[in-house]
Protein backbone atom coordinates (compact mmCIF):
# COMPACT_ATOMS: atom_id res chain seq x y z
CA UNK A 1 0.00 0.00 0.00
CA UNK A 2 3.23 2.34 1.04
CA UNK A 3 4.04 1.78 -2.95
CA UNK A 4 1.03 2.98 -4.25
CA UNK A 5 1.14 6.27 -2.28
CA UNK A 6 4.94 6.70 -3.40
CA UNK A 7 3.65 5.83 -6.95
CA UNK A 8 0.86 8.30 -6.73
CA UNK A 9 3.04 11.37 -4.90
CA UNK A 10 5.77 10.98 -8.05
CA UNK A 11 3.00 10.70 -11.19
CA UNK A 12 1.54 13.83 -9.42
CA UNK A 13 5.52 15.34 -9.34
CA UNK A 14 5.91 14.21 -12.53
CA UNK A 15 2.52 15.40 -14.15
CA UNK A 16 3.42 18.66 -12.39
CA UNK A 17 6.69 19.12 -13.80
CA UNK A 18 5.81 18.13 -17.04
CA UNK A 19 2.64 20.60 -17.51
CA UNK A 20 5.19 23.67 -16.22
CA UNK A 21 8.17 22.54 -18.73
CA UNK A 22 5.12 22.27 -21.60
CA UNK A 23 4.42 26.10 -20.54
CA UNK A 24 8.03 27.18 -20.63
CA UNK A 25 7.93 25.71 -23.98
CA UNK A 26 5.05 27.46 -25.20
CA UNK A 27 6.32 30.94 -23.84
CA UNK A 28 9.76 30.36 -25.52
CA UNK A 29 7.98 29.28 -29.03
CA UNK A 30 5.89 32.79 -28.54
CA UNK A 31 9.24 34.81 -27.82
CA UNK A 32 11.53 32.76 -30.49
CA UNK A 33 8.37 33.94 -33.35
CA UNK A 34 8.51 37.43 -32.28
CA UNK A 35 12.52 37.42 -32.86
CA UNK A 36 12.04 36.31 -35.94
CA UNK A 37 9.24 38.24 -36.83
CA UNK A 38 11.82 41.43 -36.11
CA UNK A 39 14.80 39.82 -37.89
CA UNK A 40 12.69 38.70 -41.12
CA UNK A 41 11.76 42.91 -40.64
CA UNK A 42 15.46 44.09 -40.18
CA UNK A 43 16.46 41.65 -43.41
CA UNK A 44 13.64 43.17 -45.62
CA UNK A 45 14.78 46.66 -44.69
CA UNK A 46 18.52 45.69 -45.05
CA UNK A 47 17.72 44.07 -48.42
CA UNK A 48 15.78 47.25 -50.10
CA UNK A 49 18.78 49.98 -48.60
CA UNK A 50 21.11 47.39 -50.56
CA UNK A 51 19.07 47.70 -53.57
CA UNK A 52 18.97 52.02 -53.27
CA UNK A 53 22.75 51.76 -52.41
CA UNK A 54 23.06 49.75 -55.85
CA UNK A 55 21.17 52.38 -57.71
CA UNK A 56 23.52 55.27 -56.36
CA UNK A 57 26.61 53.61 -56.88
CA UNK A 58 24.94 52.96 -60.72
CA UNK A 59 24.04 56.86 -60.94
CA UNK A 60 27.26 58.02 -59.69
CA UNK A 61 29.34 55.30 -62.22
CA UNK A 62 26.48 56.59 -65.03
CA UNK A 63 27.90 60.48 -63.76
CA UNK A 64 31.65 59.38 -63.86
CA UNK A 65 31.12 58.18 -67.71
CA UNK A 66 29.39 60.97 -68.64
CA UNK A 67 31.06 63.48 -67.03
CA UNK A 68 34.62 61.89 -66.67
CA UNK A 69 35.19 63.58 -63.43
CA UNK A 70 35.54 61.59 -60.36
CA UNK A 71 34.97 64.26 -57.67
CA UNK A 72 32.53 66.29 -59.84
CA UNK A 73 30.23 62.70 -59.02
CA UNK A 74 31.52 62.14 -55.59
CA UNK A 75 30.26 65.68 -55.06
CA UNK A 76 27.11 65.46 -56.73
CA UNK A 77 26.46 62.48 -54.82
CA UNK A 78 27.41 64.05 -50.75
CA UNK A 79 25.05 66.60 -51.82
CA UNK A 80 22.24 64.77 -52.94
CA UNK A 81 22.85 62.23 -49.69
CA UNK A 82 22.22 65.63 -47.61
CA UNK A 83 19.82 66.91 -49.48
CA UNK A 84 20.47 69.85 -51.23
CA UNK A 85 20.82 68.51 -54.74
CA UNK A 86 17.32 69.98 -54.81
CA UNK A 87 17.60 72.91 -53.17
CA UNK A 88 20.75 74.09 -54.84
CA UNK A 89 19.17 73.66 -58.44
CA UNK A 90 16.35 75.86 -57.29
CA UNK A 91 18.90 78.05 -56.08
CA UNK A 92 20.58 78.47 -59.36
CA UNK A 93 17.13 78.90 -61.21
CA UNK A 94 16.20 81.29 -58.71
CA UNK A 95 19.63 83.12 -59.16
CA UNK A 96 19.05 83.28 -63.04
CA UNK A 97 15.83 84.61 -63.25
CA UNK A 98 16.93 87.33 -60.47
CA UNK A 99 19.60 87.88 -62.92
CA UNK A 100 18.26 88.16 -66.18
CA UNK A 101 15.57 90.34 -64.49
CA UNK A 102 17.84 93.03 -63.26
CA UNK A 103 19.80 92.50 -66.64
CA UNK A 104 16.22 93.55 -68.23
CA UNK A 105 15.83 96.45 -65.63
CA UNK A 106 19.54 97.60 -65.79
CA UNK A 107 18.63 98.13 -69.58
CA UNK A 108 15.87 100.04 -69.22
CA UNK A 109 16.58 102.38 -67.20
CA UNK A 110 20.07 103.32 -69.16
CA UNK A 111 17.69 104.32 -72.35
Amino acid sequence: MESLIHADIFFFITTIFTIALGILFIVGGIYAIVILRDLKHVARMVKDESVELARDVQNIREGIRKNGSVMKAGLGLISMLMGRHARAKNRKKTAKSDTAENNQAGETSEI
